[in-house]
């Protein structure tokens, strides 16, 4: 099935969005944090999405870099050889654990402390 047409198109519509939506959570995040009144949370929060939208952007740059030269019929050979599948298979999971699964656990990091932020301001002792 993965080399169906649809298939692709469906998984690649998938990939979109859900970087997308990781952007946006992110982006939401720094203006929750910045109503909160834990300076560290903001630093934390500040520097991490920086993180992640850089993250993201050097994947997106590297994917978007490959298959535009993957489009060209006549690169240098040195090239072509860097292009190699067989080569990228070898390291293709060490920059998806870099450039995907570390951008969504560190957002999942950050909600996480901006939920025990909130709820320690909510429900916390009152002075």
């Amino acid at each position: 099935m993965p080399t169906e047409a649809y298939y692709l198109q469906a998984v690649i519509a998938l990939a979109v969005t859900g970087l997308l939506f990781l952007l946006q959570l992110n982006h939401v995040l720094q203006r929750l944090v910045a109503l909160l009144p834990d300076e560290t949370l903001r630093e934390d929060t500040r520097f991490f999405t920086r993180l992640n939208l850089t993250l993201m952007l050097l994947g997106l740059v590297l994917v978007g870099g490959y298959h535009l030269l993957a489009q060209f019929h006549y690169l240098p050979q040195a090239v072509i050889e860097a292009l190699d599948l067989g080569q990228l298979a070898r390291i293709r999971f060490a920059l998806v654990v870099v450039l995907v699964l570390l951008p969504v656990s560190v957002t999942m990091s950050l909600v996480w402390k901006t939920r025990d932020v909130v709820l320690g301001s909510v429900f916390g002792p009152r002075s």
